[in-house]
């Protein structure tokens, strides 16, 4: 296989070329002759990438201060969420009790107003 062909099959391969532009360089028989040999060699530098890569992100991981999250949430801390919902929960409930009379005594306030003072036989200024 010429280096012409070879740089075709590995464009196909990558993505850089279509189908058709990679057969008119490789005729048939060429490519299922020595598809296994130019993928094989494909496969073990992808791999040999791939390692490097993970090599790269362990030695980038050792210098990080990495303080991983707990799954779980220790006892006490759960203890006091529950706690700190209840007494929300307490609070709502104490201003709804205390909101429904104050709304209901100005209704009453609005429907039965309280009488005028009467002043009948005083003296008033008004200014």
């Amino acid at each position: 296989m010429s280096q012409s062909q070879v740089d075709a099959m590995n464009n196909f391969i990558n993505g850089e070329i279509s189908k058709k532009d990679a057969l008119c360089t490789l005729t048939t028989m060429e490519l299922e002759k020595d598809t296994t040999v130019c993928a094989t060699g494909l496969v073990k530098d992808a791999i040999s990438r791939l390692n490097a890569s993970t090599e790269m992100l362990a030695d980038e991981m050792k210098q990080v201060d990495y303080d991983p999250v707990p799954l779980t949430k220790p006892p006490g801390v759960v203890r006091k969420e529950i706690q700190d919902k209840g007494k929300l929960l307490l609070q709502v409930l104490w201003i709804l009790i205390q909101l429904v009379p104050a709304i209901l005594y100005a209704i009453y306030v609005k429907v039965f107003p309280p009488k005028g003072k009467s002043l009948r036989g005083k003296v008033a200024l008004v200014s």
